[in-house]
């Protein structure tokens, strides 16, 4: 799959899509592709969870360079009516 294409697709379901090839193949691009999400269409649930899953491997991984990840970070912080679970695992990442 091409993630740059799903990406542009600017839907859920294409976001699912480009969410689980970032998790089979994670690169150092990666992390900048999930910024230019629109949050607006990471509804709170399955896909605000899958988003958070990935964010971790990011981090877990070092895809991610330290001022991209704080960006990502800040970027999470903004999406909407995210679940109480989700708002822990946010808080989770700022720790080293």
């Amino acid at each position: 799959m091409n993630k740059h294409r799903l990406l542009a697709q600017d839907s859920v379901g294409h976001y699912i899509a480009l969410l689980a090839a970032i998790r089979n193949h994670p690169e150092d691009g990666d992390c900048d592709l999930v910024h230019r999400m629109d949050a607006a269409h990471l509804p709170a649930g399955f896909a605000q969870d899958r988003l958070m899953d990935i964010v971790e491997l990011l981090k877990t991984k070092k895809c991610c360079a330290p001022d991209r990840l704080a960006a990502l970070y800040l970027w999470i912080k903004k999406l909407p009516e995210p679940k109480p679970k989700t708002l822990d695992r946010i808080a989770k990442l700022s720790t080293p």
